[in-house]
C-alpha cells in the first residue's frame, strides 16, 4: 500500500459523488446544523438514500442508509478553495453488509 497523499481534484470529486448517487439515486443531504465564522462555514449534515447497486464489491441490497457527517469550508475570493469533510463509513457500510452491525 502506498502512503502517496492523493490530492482531489475537481474531476475526481465528480466521479466520486456520480458513483455515489448512481448506486443510492434517492439521496437526499440535509444540513443539520451550519455555522459561519468570516470565510468559513461549518456544516454538519446527514445524508440519507436506499442501496440501488453494487457498492465496494456488495451486491443492491435495498437497505437504506443514513450517513452523518461533518464539512469544513474555506473561501476566498467567494469560492471555495478547501474543503474538510468526515463521516463514519461503518454507518454507511453496516446496513448493506460491509460490516457487523453495531451494538
Amino acid at each position: 500500500m502506498s502512503n502517496r497523499l492523493i490530492q482531489p481534484d475537481l474531476q475526481s470529486v465528480k466521479q466520486f459523488y456520480t458513483a455515489f448517487w448512481e448506486v443510492f439515486p434517492d439521496s437526499r443531504v440535509t444540513a443539520q446544523e451550519v455555522i459561519e465564522k468570516e470565510d468559513t462555514l461549518v456544516v454538519r449534515h446527514m445524508t440519507m438514500g436506499t442501496q440501488q447497486k453494487a457498492f465496494m464489491g456488495i451486491a443492491a441490497t435495498g437497505k437504506k442508509i443514513e450517513l452523518p457527517g461533518i464539512s469544513i469550508l474555506h473561501f476566498r475570493n467567494g469560492q471555495c478553495f478547501e474543503r474538510w469533510t468526515a463521516s463514519d463509513s461503518s454507518l454507511l457500510l453496516s446496513p448493506i453488509g460491509g460490516f457487523p452491525a453495531r451494538p
